[in-house]
């Protein structure tokens, strides 16, 4: 009873989330390091990104694997993707985090907040950790990360080389029925859909799911620089000769690349409903015909396969080497060796189990966890045929729904045979392809800003990138025409809400790193 009212009172003062769930009863096996068998059970709170398409379940026996690996039971707070940045934002507005968000990289106004650990403060205490992030080059990537310092953020999905999972897809059979060429470009793109929306007036030839953060983060690349996703500050690196940054959307590339978006909405070969469409919703229009180009993660091919195969059997999705923009850039966005991350309630510094909780984060960087949280359990859900991990039989069985294997928001340490897990050898052949091109490029560093200066652009980068994102999709969907007098007053309500003040302030940091 005293052991039971200790760990209740824990829970009040860490705040955890009241959604406790119930172990499987499957026991992990086939593991070749030692289980931290030394470490008595603890609970771990998470506020937790759920996706339809593989819904949290508490009976996944990865959490079994956790469990026994390192003692800890995840109490989680699983919210739909949908609301999961409003969840998100509440918890920082009233102070009440649980012990990890999922999928969030901290930002300067969060740093600043003092309610995240600086995760960085305890690398001596993670071994398997720093071991990695040193023996495979990381570390530059980390410190880019750096908030006056230290880093908050702790990578997840982390590969031993940069993998962008996010790419190009068409509908290789309908391609080749009509003898429509790949696109190359981002101008064969638009022909093709073109073509494709005469031959089936009902379709809608390009669609998207998650908004516009998902295709316009490929589209910004294209055009040499960074939207959706990967906007962040907007602040461009080494864009413009003879600045280090610049603010992306005020350029012409920026123009370029609305006036290229709206033009697939005008010529009818952009879903109209792209910025809103529903994952389930988007599934079915992939799967039943009423679309053949997509943006969107790789590892989906075989559900889609499973799924269209039922409606014709000579259905076949596989990933295109990414088009290439007007200025050359390949259409996909930047890829870092981590593509998640977690972060941390402050208060974990003062609670007792804190060590355990250090203990379980570096486990989550052992070979073990690396097969066992990407793949699972050998012989039950993977193989390693050819010295490939494959997972078994993926035509029939969905292992991230049925297990929770290869999570985005668990899978710390990702095996880099993640993608190849479920793909043929013509999307395999996309990705060599993609390697030896150098497709995909490398994030800017990190802001040389300040505390002070992370503070004031903290403040200036919400209205900002409101104001941007705004505009932007007025500018796609046609409610604001492009034309030089209102891209003339864009740019000026970029600069009144601080525009020039950021890049302003970006150079002069630089410069003092310079010196």
């Amino acid at each position: 009873m005293k052991k039971l009212i200790k760990a209740l009172a824990l829970l009040l003062v860490l705040l955890v989330p009241a959604s406790v769930f119930a172990n499987g009863n499957k026991e992990a096996k086939g593991s070749k390091d030692t289980k931290m068998s030394e470490s008595k059970d603890f609970t771990v709170s998470m506020l937790y990104s759920d996706n339809a398409n593989y819904a949290y379940d508490e009976n996944w026996f990865i959490w079994d694997i956790i469990k026994e690996k390192t003692g800890a039971t995840f109490d989680i707070k699983a919210v739909p993707e949908s609301d999961f940045v409003a969840k998100r934002t509440l918890a920082f507005n009233t102070g009440e985090l649980p012990d990890i968000i999922a999928k969030t990289f901290a930002n300067g106004e969060q740093a600043a907040s003092g309610l995240l650990l600086p995760i960085s403060d305890y690398e001596d205490r993670m071994p398997n950790y720093k071991a990695f992030i040193d023996k495979y080059g990381l570390r530059k990537a980390l410190d880019n990360t750096r908030i006056d310092g230290k880093y908050y953020s702790f990578p997840v999905k982390t590969t031993k080389q940069p993998i962008q999972s996010h790419q190009w897809m068409i509908r290789t059979d309908i391609f080749k029925k009509h003898n429509i060429k790949i696109p190359t470009t981002l101008d064969e793109v638009l022909a093709a859909g073109k073509k494709l929306k005469e031959l089936y007036p009902d379709s809608v030839p390009i669609t998207n799911r998650f908004q516009q953060g998902n295709l316009m983060s490929g589209l910004g690349a294209g055009f040499g620089g960074i939207a959706g996703w990967t906007f962040g500050t907007g602040m461009k690196y080494k864009f413009e000769k003879g600045k280090d940054w610049t603010f992306f959307p005020t350029t012409k590339n920026w123009r370029d690349m609305v006036t290229y978006a709206n033009k697939l909405l005008t010529e009818g070969v952009l879903d109209p409903e792209w910025n809103t469409l529903d994952s389930v919703v988007y599934e079915q229009y992939v799967t039943q015909g009423k679309t053949f180009i997509l943006y969107d993660w790789s590892m989906n091919v075989t559900r889609y396969h499973n799924e269209g195969r039922k409606m014709d059997p000579d259905y076949q999705v596989n990933t295109i080497m990414p088009p290439k923009g007007p200025y050359g850039n390949y259409t996909v966005g930047w890829a870092p060796f981590w593509s998640q991350g977690w972060v941390f309630s402050a208060s974990l510094a003062d609670s007792p189990n804190f060590d355990k909780f250090l203990k379980m984060l570096d486990w989550f960087y052992t070979d073990e966890a690396e097969i066992l949280m990407t793949f699972g359990i050998e012989g039950e859900s993977f193989d390693i045929v050819d010295g490939v991990y494959r997972l078994k039989d993926p035509e029939t069985v969905d292992w991230f729904a049925k297990a929770g294997v290869g999570n985005n928001s668990l899978n710390v340490r990702q095996h880099s045979d993640y993608l190849f897990a479920v793909l043929d050898d013509t999307d395999r052949a996309a990705f060599d392809k993609m390697d030896k091109a150098k497709a995909i490029a490398i994030p800017d560093p990190a802001a040389p800003l300040n505390a002070d200066e992370i503070e004031e652009s903290g403040f200036k980068c919400v209205g900002l990138s409101d104001y941007v994102t705004t505009s932007m999709m007025e500018f796609i969907e046609g409610q604001r025409p492009i034309n030089d007098a209102t891209w003339a007053e864009f740019v000026a309500g970029c600069e009144a809400k601080g525009s020039k003040w950021l890049e302003e302030t970006y150079n002069k940091a630089e410069a003092r790193l310079s010196r």
